[in-house]
């Protein structure tokens, strides 16, 4: 059995690429089961198997992913790293609701300005 170190590179990609950022599954069967496996960019997966899957020859051929196989002292070392890191932490501050919006509704009169109609009265005086 080999091991491989499987990893996406489509977040090294160029950004007006169509694949930049884009998870990529990997198919491969063990005994009867056919397995699926997603990697997001920038991920690594450890493959333990006789030979690269042909799905995997595929994307690496269109530099998808990279591809390297490493040793058993190497796998285990990789594996050790993971487990150690400390998983972030996750702060969850209080959730605050919006107050609530008043709508203000404005009456549109088809676009028409409105003037105001303004009476002048004058008074003359009769010649008495």
């Amino acid at each position: 059995m080999a091991n491989f170190k499987i990893t996406n590179i489509t977040g090294s990609l160029g950004k007006r690429h169509p694949n930049n950022n884009m998870p990529l599954e990997i198919e491969y069967i063990t005994g009867f089961e056919k397995i699926t496996h997603v990697i997001r960019p920038n991920e690594e997966f450890f493959l333990t198997t006789p030979s690269l899957p042909v799905g995997v020859h595929k994307l690496r051929m269109k530099n998808f992913v990279t591809v390297v196989e490493i040793g058993e002292k190497e796998l285990l070392m990789q594996k050790k790293a993971k487990q150690t890191l400390p998983k972030p932490e996750i702060k969850q501050s209080a959730v605050v609701e919006p107050a609530p919006v008043q709508e203000v509704v404005a009456k549109n009169d088809g676009g028409e300005k409105k003037s105001k109609k303004q009476t002048h009265t004058t008074t003359t005086q009769s010649p008495e």
